[in-house]
This record gives C-alpha cells, structure tokens and sequence, in this order.
C-alpha cells in the first residue's frame, strides 16, 4: 500500500490512486487510510475524502487511522478543535500499538487535557512508550517523574534521575528543571546547591516559568 501511496503521491499517479481506491472501497484498512492521506497532497487535495477515508480505517481499529484523527482533533486540522475526540482516539490507537498514540495519550492523562486528570494511568502509559522504542524528551522527562513519584510504575528516584538527565541533555526545559530540583534536595542524587543552579538556569533560560521563579 505504501508503494501505491508514494506513486500518487510523489509521482502524481492517477492510476496507483485509483489502484489504492479498489483496495479502500474492497474494505482494507491499510488501504482506506493511504487512500484517504492522499487526499492531503497539492495534487488530490480534498479534505472531506481524505478525513471519510480516514474515519473509515480508524473505525475498523488501524492504530495510524486513529493516531491521524486524534493528531487532527488536538490541532483543528480540517476539523474543530475537540480534545476529548481527540484523547479517544489516542487511547484507541495507544491500544493499538503505536508508540506516538501511547506518548500522546500519557501527556493528556498527566495534564488533565481532554481526560480527567490521572497520573497513575500516565506513568503506565509513558512506560508503553517507551518499551516501545519511543526515545521523545518529553516522554523521558514524563516517565521521569511518573517513577519519581510512583505514579503507575515503581517508584525509584534513581532511576528517575536518569530519564531526567536525557531528556535535559535534549534541551528538554522542564527535564532541566526537574535535575535541578533533584539536585537541590538530593534525590535520587547526592545534594549538589551548585549543579541545581546550572540546571535551573538552562531551564529559565528556555522560558520554564518554574526555574525562572527558582533562580
């Protein structure tokens, strides 16, 4: 499918779209949702097809269907903005295997966006994530202080304290400014005053309001 995708897409071909469309309209899922990412191109570009096509596949349960329409609900892309449509689909496609549906559906439940708020859930969540290859700062820094805490995961400040320091050395602001923090009460890392400062100052200068109150 993808190979029929790249030839409508790149290559403009007419032949391999309505190759596609055969396959879409047979009901294969894979098929529906290139179908419908077509529809996204300068040439085919027509966005009631595309997101038909789309919600198609998504029913059926394809995880990049889903994971499309959840990324299309967060930032009103051919649709209105509605976070909690949004966060359904993420949590569909979360349970569908992708690594980015799973990240996405962890910030949601850490920061209440769409979802009641809920910790625990998002530390299991990043943890997904993770385990499945995702290395994105800001799930690093997220299941960083999900195990600092214990919130769905065991809690180890360690451990956490790692996660922190990659996701820092990534420029990641709020990872810089959680070292700080551990730097400054000595968790999960010998007290460092000094080295706390550093990491609030690489924050602050970032713009996390946090490490500028701190400084």
């Amino acid at each position: 499918m993808e190979t029929l995708f790249n030839c409508a897409v790149n290559d403009n071909s007419e032949t391999s779209l309505n190759d596609l469309r055969g396959y879409a309209e047979a009901g294969d899922v894979c098929a529906q949702y290139h179908y419908g990412k077509c529809f996204e191109c300068e040439k085919w570009r027509n966005n009631q097809e595309a997101l038909k096509y789309i919600m198609l596949s998504a029913a059926r349960g394809f995880a990049l269907a889903q994971l499309e329409l959840g990324l299309r609900y967060e930032a009103g892309r051919g649709v209105a903005v509605d976070m909690v449509e949004a966060v359904k689909y993420f949590e569909h496609a979360a349970a569908g295997g992708s690594k980015t549906a799973q990240a996405k559906f962890a910030h949601c439940c850490r920061l209440g966006k769409g979802v009641s708020q809920d910790k625990n859930k998002a530390g299991v969540y990043y943890q997904l994530a993770v385990n499945e290859g995702c290395d994105e700062p800001a799930v690093l820094c997220g299941l960083g202080l999900c195990t600092e805490y214990g919130y769905g995961v065991s809690e180890n400040q360690h451990e956490a304290v790692g996660l922190y320091r990659l996701a820092a050395e990534r420029g990641n602001a709020e990872a810089q400014y959680l070292l700080g923090v551990c730097y400054k009460r000595g968790n999960g890392v010998l007290r460092d005053v000094k080295q706390a400062v550093v990491y609030y100052t690489q924050s602050a200068e970032a713009g996390y309001p946090a490490a500028q109150y701190n400084l």
